[in-house]
């Protein structure tokens, strides 16, 4: 705060100067012999330098001592208070800091740990992807195989079917010879002729049993159960066996 200016107190001490005129007791008449001499002593008494009564002065100087003190005190009272306020203006300066330190350090973790979470759900997804490729491929690889098996499946029927056709041949072909053996040839022939028909669904390897058993992936109809246990390869077409499969001719 700025000390007051010099004709705010200029004004104050006119103003007391002429209130202390004003409270100055007038002086009584008194006879005119004795007017002079009393008018001088009062004069004397109450004159200073150049007219002003040395009350005023004493006054006015006063004045301006208190006012130069109050100017001191208040100068020292706003120094005081500045340097208080820079000290906490530095201390939450110091404090903001440190906050925004520990906000930084915290900040920067959270972002790392944020990098990492974001690295893994990245590496899960690519995982996951060559999972669905797999898959699928594997989806393509099962479904030929399935449509594979249909196919033996079928060709498997139709190969049953043919087997059992030829049963029937044999046997009909069989009782027709033996009722024509009576009237037309020897049984010796007829044997012969049974016997090469029986060939047909005998086992391929011992050509004693009846063939029971399927080779794949081939699916020839060439083995019975005994021998099919010491092949390795297909009696047929030679074809390295991978499965088999037990069939049931009635």
């Amino acid at each position: 705060m700025c000390s007051l200016p010099d004709w705010l107190v200029n004004s104050i001490l006119g103003i007391h100067h002429a209130v202390y005129y004003q409270d100055q007791p007038q002086p009584h008449i008194i006879e005119p012999h004795h007017q002079l001499l009393d008018h001088s002593s009062i004069n004397q008494e109450t004159s200073g330098v150049n007219g002003i009564p040395l009350q005023s002065i004493a006054c006015s100087e006063y004045l301006a001592s208190e006012l130069a003190k109050q100017r001191l005190e208040m100068d020292w009272l706003l120094q005081l208070e500045s340097e208080r306020l820079m000290t906490v203006v530095q201390e939450k300066t110091r404090q903001q800091a440190v906050l925004l330190q520990r906000y930084e350090s915290k900040i920067m973790n959270l972002m790392r740990q944020k990098d990492k979470d974001l690295e893994i759900a990245r590496n899960r997804t690519m995982e996951l992807q060559s999972f669905l490729v797999r898959a699928e491929v594997e989806a393509q690889e099962w479904q030929k195989k399935a449509m594979d098996s249909e196919a033996m499946v079928i060709g498997l029927n139709n190969s049953l079917e043919q087997v059992r056709e030829g049963k029937v041949f044999i046997f009909t072909e069989g009782g027709a010879h033996d009722a024509e053996s009576v009237c037309e040839s020897s049984n010796r022939e007829c044997r012969n002729q049974e016997d090469q028909q029986l060939k047909k669904i005998a086992c391929k390897v011992c050509k004693a049993r009846r063939l029971s058993i399927v080779f794949l992936p081939c699916r020839h109809l060439c083995s019975c159960t005994t021998c099919e246990s010491l092949l390795e390869v297909c009696p047929i077409c030679k074809l390295v066996k991978n499965g088999s499969m037990q069939v049931f001719l009635d």
